[in-house]
């Protein structure tokens, strides 16, 4: 028996595709299909489900037949779903509601349910599937990626009466975004930024930021957010926090949180899963964001490849799927139905100044034993090269009341100028003697005083790692054995182009600079420069007392004089 089919609308086209439809009279039993917003590289088939005849006063199909776009196998198994026998009662079964229509086109499905198909042709974002005869069609979208192609994604299943219809494909797929916030003002966009300078110790904050996509057709849906730290960032356990919109999710409950242990050489994966998107109806295009910090630490890669934070999106991406991006646990061979974003990196620099102690006639002589007074605009730690006096029962060095040290040793007269002496006054030996040997310190922290001290090492070093930008000053407190005192104060400036890239990714090559400094290699991020001395006569050789001992003893020849001259005057005035 035939019966009047009316035309059901709605299904959309693409990860979500909304139907926007108009239909029109059909010439001569035909009509065609135009797809809005079409996607590159996509294949849009359309499947003759029911043949029939358009009336165009009425606006029904009448004469409802089995189409060539289903097999037999797709018959049975709709007349399965709906309790009915042929393709009239079948299409009388069908609830005149977009529900009823995504339920109908799930109960086909692909494969063996369907037969001969139609398609057609892309011109710029229209796709048009011409000269169909009038019927019901299922159009199906399928695309067969590159194996590295990423934001793959497919088409809802759409069902369409020929007259002829134009259906606006309202792609929609999500995508992931992050940033530093330089200012940890989460609730602006303001200063975040893709690239950054840091000290070891500094504390850098990440952003990521989605959004909720259209999730109609999907019983599940699936988003997982990727994140991986280099090495030389440490994770600071407890600081992750997700929002959607204003709402703050809460752990186990809305989403899940997985954090990796940390590798020395591949560093640190966190995983944040978000859960039942699709039960939890949040508002379409509502913004997914995470924020956690992560400490630099001394792995800190220095240089111009900087260290990198990358993350990326996997989401569902088929919603003719199971749609929650999982395989079933009866069946592990099933098609995992997910998509997965490029990654997104941003990246923290971290830079080094190296110091190179030289005599000023003759460059390649390297001078150890220079001790500098070093201090920051900013700086939470350090990694020192160079070398530090250690007390040592070998040592050739004394430590002096002002802090410097000499390999001289006291005298009676000097004997109040050095630390560590004896109570005993006669004895002339301190108790504790120093070697100077080269050193890379761990870390060292200066969270508390952004002054601090090194020595130029056996090749006349004194090397200073994990700094950001900024202003570095070096003042000479001891000149190295034989030479003079610098006069002035040595200041360094760092800079670099992070404020001309902050607002574009990877949009051009990072690049330090440095007033004062030359990098040891072009593009390194690293900086070095020479430091010259003169060679001069102060006693001793490290400067310490030398002057204090002519001073002592051209007082003593000054007074011996003055006694001696009084005496002769006495001696004169008896005579």
């Amino acid at each position: 028996m035939t019966k009047n089919f009316k035309l059901v609308l709605a299904l959309a086209l693409a990860v979500l595709m909304l139907i926007g439809m108009t239909s029109a009279l059909a010439d001569a039993g035909h009509g065609s299909i135009v797809i809005n917003n079409a996607v590159t590289g996509h294949t849009y088939t359309a499947y003759q489900i029911f043949s029939g005849t358009w009336d165009s006063a009425t606006k029904k199909l009448s004469d409802i037949a089995w189409g060539d776009g289903i097999s037999a196998t797709g018959q049975s198994a709709l007349e399965t779903a709906y309790s009915v026998t042929g393709a009239a009662n079948v299409a009388d079964a069908i609830p005149n509601t977009d529900a009823g229509a995504q339920a109908f086109a799930n109960n086909i499905g692909e494969g063996a349910n369907l037969g001969t198909g139609h398609t057609g042709n892309l011109s710029g974002t229209r796709y048009t599937i011409s000269d169909l005869p009038d019927g019901y069609y299922m159009i199906v979208d399928t695309y067969t990626p590159a194996a590295d192609e990423k934001g793959v994604y497919y088409a809802r299943y759409m069902v369409q009466k020929v007259g002829t219809a134009t259906l606006n494909n309202k792609a929609d797929k999500p995508d992931v975004e992050k940033k530093i916030d330089e200012d940890n003002n989460l609730s602006t966009d303001t200063d975040r930024v893709y690239d950054n300078t840091a000290n070891i110790g500094d504390t850098v904050t990440y952003v990521i930021t989605s959004r909720v996509p259209d999730m109609t057709g999907y019983k599940e849906y699936y988003m997982d957010f990727a994140d991986t730290l280099s090495k030389g960032l440490t994770y600071d356990a407890n600081s992750l926090v997700v929002k959607i919109g204003s709402d703050t999710l809460v752990k186990d409950t809305a989403y899940t949180l997985s954090v990796g242990e940390y590798s020395a050489t591949t560093g640190t994966s966190i995983s944040v899963h978000l859960k039942d998107l699709v039960s939890r109806a949040y508002e379409k295009d509502a913004v997914i964001q995470i924020t956690y910090t992560a400490k630099v630490n001394d792995a800190a890669v220095i240089g111009n490849a900087g260290n990198p934070n990358t993350v990326n999106l996997t989401y569902s991406n088929n919603p003719r799927k199971s749609g929650d991006g999982t395989p079933d646990n009866d069946n592990p061979d099933e098609e995992i139905v997910t998509g997965i974003t490029p990654d997104h990196t941003v990246k923290t620099f971290v830079t080094e100044l190296e110091l190179v102690k030289v005599d000023k006639n003759n460059n390649e002589t390297k001078l150890a034993g220079a001790v500098f007074n070093i201090t920051a605009t900013e700086i939470n730690k350090v990694i020192v090269t160079g070398q530090e006096f250690v007390e040592s029962t070998s040592g050739t060095y004394y430590l002096l009341t002002d802090g410097k040290y000499t390999t001289k040793a006291p005298t009676a007269l000097t004997r109040s100028q050095y630390a560590n002496m004896p109570a005993d006054t006669e004895n002339l030996v301190p108790e504790k003697k120093y070697v100077l040997q080269d050193y890379t310190t761990e870390s060292v922290e200066k969270t508390e005083n952004v002054a601090f001290q090194a020595v130029s090492d056996s090749n006349g070093v004194i090397k200073l790692t994990g700094l950001k930008e900024g202003t570095y000053t070096f003042h000479e407190v001891q000149a190295p054995d034989g030479y003079n005192l610098l006069d002035d104060d040595i200041t360094v400036t760092i800079t670099s182009n992070v404020n001309e890239i902050k607002s574009t990714e990877n949009a051009t090559t990072f690049a330090w600079g440095a007033t004062g400094a030359n990098e040891t290699e072009s593009g390194s991020g690293k900086f070095t420069f020479n430091v010259e001395n003169g060679q001069g006569t102060t006693l001793p050789s490290t400067g310490g007392i030398g002057t204090t001992i002519f001073y002592v003893a051209g007082s003593i020849m000054v007074l011996a004089a003055a006694i001696l001259l009084i005496t002769k005057r006495r001696m004169g005035n008896v005579d």
